[in-house]
């Protein structure tokens, strides 16, 4: 569980990372969104493996930014 936590964080960081670069200007916006979109998709991809509690708790820091 813990893996599985790790690389939805990882590519949340990923994602923080295309949207720095679209603002900087050194990624253009459709590919920004296509990058966010396939990132997206993984982490719903694993989210989907994850016990119904766990989902929850994972929503809740994307929404609160907290740890819980």
């Amino acid at each position: 569980m813990q893996n599985v936590e790790g690389e939805i964080k990882a590519l949340e960081n990923e994602i923080r990372r295309i949207k720095l670069l679209n603002s900087l200007g050194k990624l253009q916006l459709g590919e920004a969104k296509r990058e966010i979109r396939i990132l997206e998709s993984r982490i719903k991809s694993l989210m989907e493996g994850l016990p119904a509690h766990q989902k929850e708790m994972m929503l809740l820091r994307k929404e609160f930014g907290k740890e819980f």
